[in-house]
Formats: C-alpha cells, sequence, structure tokens
C-alpha cells in the first residue's frame, strides 16, 4: 500500500528492512528496480556458483 502512494520513483521509494516470515514471502523487500537484467548478467559472471549472498540482493540475485 505505500509503494502505491509514490507516483513514481523520483517522487518516493519504500524499502521494507525488516518483516515477518510471512510478510517477506508475500512481496519483494527492494521493490521494482532498473537494470535488473543486467545486474543479473554480472552476477552470473563474477559467481556463476552464487555463492556469494545468494538471494540476499535485490531480484533474488
Amino acid at each position: 500500500h505505500l509503494r502505491a502512494a509514490a507516483p513514481s520513483p523520483r517522487e518516493g521509494t519504500v524499502t521494507v528492512l525488516r518483516a515477518t516470515p510471512e510478510v517477506r514471502a508475500a512481496l519483494d523487500a527492494w521493490g521494482p528496480v532498473g537494470g535488473l537484467d543486467l545486474m543479473r548478467a554480472i552476477k552470473r559472471q563474477l559467481d556463476p556458483g552464487r555463492n556469494l549472498a545468494p538471494g540476499r540482493f535485490v531480484g533474488g540475485i
């Protein structure tokens, strides 16, 4: 609901810092992020085994 209150990322964003496991499972804590495909490609190149903080960054990177 809070993210919907900001008309665009330039006018405000919401990032979830802490949440119960139920809330975490129901939403993407980072929200919409530009350049996600590029970030995933870089992650694949630099960490092909997904050993470095797997799934902890935006988009499950």
